[in-house]
């Protein structure tokens, strides 16, 4: 399923894309079960993105409706999961960048491949920009990635 840019349904796009890192290693069963909260969270709010996990650090991109990628954002910024958000983009798009409704998620973590999309090379896909070619965030997720 795929959302509509804001050019069809009239709405203001917002992106946010923040680093934070866990309080600790994650289990297998915290790491699905933080996915499968992630994804049903961003479909109720119209969000989409993608998350990424490096080395017990995370980067995330989410982009929706303003309303829709704030609260989501706020909502992250209480989890006590979380540690030392910081958050590099917070502005308007044309966009999405991302349009696929279920939040592609990446790791370079070896112990997580029970957990990870069971897609033979989901990164690669889920970074192919949409339309804008040279997106901050894009350039952005990709630095974290292949650092």
């Amino acid at each position: 399923m795929k959302l509509d840019n804001a050019s069809t349904l009239s709405i203001e796009l917002h992106c946010i894309l923040y680093v934070s890192s866990a309080i600790r290693l994650l289990s297998e069963r915290e790491m699905e079960h933080l996915l499968s909260r992630a994804r049903a969270r961003n479909t109720e709010a119209g969000v989409t993105g993608v998350l990424l996990h490096r080395e017990g650090s995370f980067m995330r991109y989410i982009e929706g409706p303003k309303d829709g990628s704030e609260r989501i954002y706020r909502i992250i910024s209480q989890d006590p999961l979380h540690t030392g958000i910081i958050e590099l983009i917070d502005e308007p798009i044309s966009i999405r960048e991302f349009p696929t409704v279920s939040m592609p998620f990446g790791t370079k973590d070896v112990r997580a491949h029970a957990y990870m999309d069971r897609d033979a090379s989901p990164l690669p896909r889920a970074l192919r920009p949409n339309q804008s070619v040279n997106s901050p965030a894009v350039c952005v997720l990709n630095g974290f990635w292949n650092c």
